[in-house]
C-alpha cells in the first residue's frame, strides 16, 4: 500500500451519498406507536479517516431536525479527536437546539432530553 491510500477496513461504511450507514446510535426512545415512535432525541457517531463525525436528531413539538454524519463534513466543520468528543459536540448542539428554540424548550419533553444528555455525557 503506497502511503497516499487508507486501509478503511476499520472504519463505517458510507452510502453512495457519503452518509456513513452503519455508524453507532444512541437514542432517547419514544413511548409513542407510529411514525411518532420515532426516537426522541439521538446521536449517531462514526468513526472515519478523518476523525469521528456526528449526527443528530431532535423530535419536539410536532417538529425537529435531523442529519447523518457524512464525510462531506470535512469541508465546513472539524471532526472530532475521539468518540467521546464526538458526542460532547452532538449533545452540545441539541442542548443549543432546545435553549434556542421556544417550540423545543417549551416541549414536556424537553426536560427528558437534558436529563438524557447529561447521562450520554457523563
Amino acid at each position: 500500500m503506497n502511503q497516499l491510500e487508507l486501509n478503511l477496513d476499520n472504519y463505517d461504511a458510507t452510502n453512495n451519498a457519503g452518509v456513513y450507514i452503519d455508524c453507532e446510535a444512541i437514542r432517547l426512545e419514544s413511548a409513542a406507536k407510529g411514525w411518532r415512535g420515532v426516537p426522541i432525541a439521538e446521536i449517531r457517531v462514526a468513526n472515519t479517516p478523518h476523525g469521528y463525525d456526528w449526527g443528530v436528531s431532535l423530535h419536539l413539538s410536532n417538529s425537529g431536525f435531523c442529519y447523518m454524519p457524512n464525510e462531506k463534513h470535512i469541508t465546513c466543520r472539524s471532526f472530532a479527536s475521539s468518540r467521546a468528543d464526538a458526542i460532547k459536540r452532538a449533545a452540545q448542539e441539541i442542548l443549543r437546539r432546545i435553549t434556542g428554540d421556544v417550540t423545543f424548550s417549551s416541549d414536556k419533553n424537553a426536560a427528558t432530553v437534558r436529563s438524557w444528555i447529561d447521562a450520554v455525557t457523563a
